[in-house]
């Protein structure tokens, strides 16, 4: 991020860099809802969350598009997308036209006191994202064990290493 910002001419001497916490003890890897699984209707399926918002500048379109590509793959998967904004009614056509409406379960913004469950009962998470400060939401799923799928953004790599 530092990187990105002097490229866009800034003083090196002038930049500080904060970052926000996650409480772990609330993002550590509990035990599954199996009632929330079940009530996504995703049960024992491999769950990918995406807890962004529904704005193009999030590109949960990237996501949807994807979705088919992976059900091939891995055919009982299930996605959770989280949020809202003004593309979730484009988003949701989407899924129908591409036929993956049913592997697709749009759930709205979630409240802050319920994420930590949505990430637990999830197993993987994405973000899509063309830009970002310092993605919370990365490090609330990352804090849960989720695995990550993230653009190539400068946010994002100062979080995750590509070995």
């Amino acid at each position: 991020m530092e990187d990105e910002i002097i490229k866009l001419g800034a003083n090196p001497g002038k930049i500080k860099l904060s970052f926000f916490g996650v409480d772990t003890g609330e993002f550590s890897p509990p035990h599954r809802s199996e009632g929330l699984r079940q009530r996504l209707g995703i049960s024992d399926a491999p769950a990918v969350i995406s807890t962004r918002g529904l704005s193009l500048i999030y590109n949960v379109e990237t996501l949807i598009k994807a979705i088919p590509l992976v059900l091939k793959e891995v055919p009982p998967a299930k996605f959770i997308v989280a949020g809202e904004g003004n593309q979730r009614n484009y988003l949701e056509s989407l899924s129908q036209r591409l036929g993956v409406s049913d592997s697709v379960k749009f759930v709205g913004r979630i409240p802050h006191n319920e994420i930590s469950q949505y990430l637990a009962s999830s197993d993987v998470y994405v973000s899509t994202s063309l830009s970002d400060g310092v993605p919370n939401s990365l490090l609330e799923a990352m804090a849960s064990g989720l695995a990550p799928v993230l653009t190539d953004i400068a946010a994002n790599r100062l979080w995750i290493k590509d070995e």
